[in-house]
């Protein structure tokens, strides 16, 4: 058995709607990708975001999560006007998973 991912694959619709070419996305961090989704204006790139929360903590590690991530999360949380419910309930189904690491 390889090693695959149980996250879904992003979409090619996903990757258009990134204000970032096909090549800097390779040189991205994991929070720089996060971040870029969420700032992308697209439901779908917002939604996929915030379904891997736990795997952009667990890449920074918890000293980067909790002096970015964590702060940048508040942001989104408190931000006017309020994100889309989906999105607020996809955040608090997966803080759990990162405020255990």
């Amino acid at each position: 058995m390889t090693g695959m991912s149980l996250l879904p694959s992003p979409s090619i619709q996903l990757a258009r709607s990134l204000p970032v070419g096909i090549d800097d996305l390779k040189d991205m961090s994991a929070f720089d990708l996060f971040q870029s989704q969420l700032e992308s204006n697209s439901t779908e790139a917002e939604i996929d975001a915030m379904k891997r929360l736990a795997v952009v903590a667990i890449t920074m590690g918890k000293d980067d999560a909790q002096a970015t991530l964590i702060p940048y999360l508040t942001q989104i949380g408190t931000a006017q006007p309020l994100p889309s419910d989906e999105l607020l309930l996809i955040l608090g189904q997966e803080l759990p998973a990162v405020a255990k690491f």
